[in-house]
């Protein structure tokens, strides 16, 4: 949601030239910076050198450059010298290759942990998954098996990979009616053809193979919310325009 707002507020910025909108993006990329999650800060760095780069009417090309650049080197700065953020990259290096050990464990290993444990899962399980009801209690199985440490015990870790999660649970026909859900959804997406539908649309799928984006009731909820908020106004769109032909 929040990227979806700075995306909003960038865009009024850049094409509309709404200056005050600038007062919101820092307060939409405050939040995302002290949430402190990588995959939000780096979708967002993206987002907005993208929208820089491409979508901006306010810069020539080597205004751009120089803006992109600025824009770069200050967060290579905040990564750096800020300490939650920096120590949430550090970990990455640190502790990709060390399982959890003990109280040894951190967002990093313990997510190395169930890519590792989905892995195991649906060597044996790919035709028709575990089931849904017993993906959870699978995957502690597998955890316990495998790690010497009580991680999955204090909180319950799914597959955090919606992708994953629909094939454990479901097997491959599963994952095959999924897919053929997004396929749909990208057509008609294609055809509503709006540049902030595209950017909440690839956020949400990009953040589904780090998290079980779906699974949480919010998760579903907003993207029907706004997904069929655009498509509603498409249609409106399109009656008026055949209201006006007629």
């Amino acid at each position: 949601m929040v990227l979806f707002c700075a995306a909003f507020s960038l865009e009024n910025l850049l094409k509309r030239r709404k200056y005050y909108e600038i007062l919101y993006l820092l307060v939409f990329m405050g939040i995302t910076f002290m949430l402190v999650a990588k995959i939000n800060i780096l979708l967002l760095l993206v987002l907005i050198g993208c929208m820089i780069l491409f979508r901006s009417q306010l810069f020539n090309y080597k205004q751009k450059a120089v803006l992109l650049l600025t824009f770069i080197l200050t967060c290579i700065v905040l990564i750096i010298y800020v300490p939650g953020l920096k120590n949430r990259f550090v970990e990455i290096l640190n502790s990709y290759n060390k399982p959890p050990t003990g109280v040894a464990h951190d967002s990093t290993n313990i997510r190395i942990a169930i890519v590792s444990c989905s892995a195991e899962i649906a060597k044996e399980n790919y035709v028709f998954g575990v089931g849904f009801d017993k993906l959870q209690d699978t995957l502690d199985e597998c955890y316990k098996a495998n790690y010497n440490s009580n991680f999955y015990e204090t909180i319950k870790y799914m597959t955090h990979n919606y992708f994953a999660y629909i094939f454990l649970s479901a097997g491959i026909f599963g994952l095959i009616a999924f897919l053929f859900y997004c396929y749909k959804s990208l057509r008609i997406i294609l055809k509503v053809n709006r540049f902030l539908l595209y950017i909440m649309v690839s956020n949400i799928f990009i953040i589904c193979f780090t998290e079980d984006f779906f699974y949480r009731h919010y998760g579903i909820f907003f993207y029907q919310l706004i997904f069929m908020t655009f498509v509603n106004a498409y249609l409106a769109q399109k009656e008026e325009k055949n209201t006006a032909i007629s």
